[in-house]
C-alpha cells in the first residue's frame, strides 16, 4: 500500500511541472496531440515517468502482481 502512495507523490512532481510534459508525456503525446493541461497525461506515462525517477515503486508494484 505504501507504494501507492509513493506513486501518487510522482504523480504529483509530473502534475506540477509543465516543463516536464514534452519530455516525459510521450504516449500522452501520440494518443492525445498536444498535452496542454495536466488530465491530458495518461496513465501509462505516470507509470514510467516513475520509473525512470523512483525506480524501486514501480518494480514491487510489478513484483506484487506476480
Amino acid at each position: 500500500m505504501y507504494y501507492l502512495q509513493a506513486l501518487r507523490g510522482m504523480k504529483a512532481e509530473i502534475l506540477d511541472n509543465p516543463c516536464e510534459w514534452k519530455c516525459s508525456a510521450n504516449f500522452s503525446q501520440m494518443f492525445n496531440g498536444v498535452v496542454g493541461q495536466p488530465s491530458d497525461i495518461s496513465q501509462l506515462d505516470f507509470f514510467i515517468y516513475a520509473g525512470e525517477f523512483k525506480t524501486t515503486y514501480p518494480i514491487l508494484m510489478m513484483m506484487s502482481f506476480m
